[in-house]
């Protein structure tokens, strides 16, 4: 991150603002009015409102007499950072997976963060968007063949809003066709379990799909080799 340096008439020493791993100098900003730093008179102090953006930390120091206080607009920050970063995964939804779902248009069981996201596999075949299938809040209409009593239709997509963590492609082995996950899923729609790279269909009790879940374990509904690769992602609080 680059350096920054606060320059002031009124001071008799100048105030330092730097952040990053360049040195305290290495390419330095001289900021002015309307750059990022405003200064203003609060109670007889002198207060610099600085906002710098791509900076993600940043560092105050000064030769001047007298304490420095740092103040930060939280609810401005909190709105900004939830429009970038606080969405949560949903993985392997079930969109359409009994002989009741069948036609062209279909609901998801949230509203998508971004429409253009949407991932969606037809019998374990990614889709693509645009061709196949298009997103309107949360209604998926299929573009090419109508949906069929047998087919099976999974969503992964991105929705507002909660903080969890995240496993991606942990290593399980299987004994007497089952396997056990390290983490407790927060719901069995944000499972997604692979077979040698397959994606595979959860169903809701067993027999009737690929395999079944219980908490930590999933149980197939057909033998597993011993060499076989399964991987799963999902979410855990």
């Amino acid at each position: 991150m680059p350096a920054v340096r606060v320059v002031d008439e009124h001071l008799l020493a100048p105030v330092l603002v730097y952040s990053g791993s360049g040195g305290v100098f290495d390419n330095e900003k001289i900021l002015k009015a309307g750059t990022g730093l405003s200064v203003r008179n609060s109670n007889n102090d002198l207060v610099f409102d600085v906002n710098i953006e791509g900076t993600s930390g940043v560092l105050i120091t000064t030769g001047s007499n007298g304490e420095i206080k740092v103040a930060a607009d939280l609810e401005k920050i909190t709105a900004d950072i939830s429009k970038k970063y606080i969405n949560e995964i949903v993985f392997n939804e079930n969109v359409a997976s009994n002989p009741d779902q069948i036609g062209n248009f279909f609901s998801l069981a949230s509203t998508p963060s971004d429409v253009t996201t949407v991932q969606l596999w037809l019998n374990g075949q990614l889709l693509t968007p645009g061709f196949d299938f298009s997103v309107v809040d949360r209604t998926i209409q299929i573009l090419s063949a109508p949906i069929e009593s047998n087919d099976k239709l999974v969503a992964s997509y991105s929705r507002h809003i909660a903080l969890k963590q995240y496993k991606f492609g942990e290593r399980l082995f299987p004994i007497n066709n089952q396997v056990i996950l390290n983490n407790i899923p927060v719901t069995n729609n944000d499972v997604m379990v692979f077979l040698n790279g397959q994606l595979q269909l959860r169903g809701i009790y067993l027999g009737d799909n690929d395999y079944h879940i219980d908490g930590r374990q999933i149980t197939f509904n057909f033998d597993v080799k011993d060499d076989d690769i399964i991987l799963a992602s999902y979410s855990y609080s």
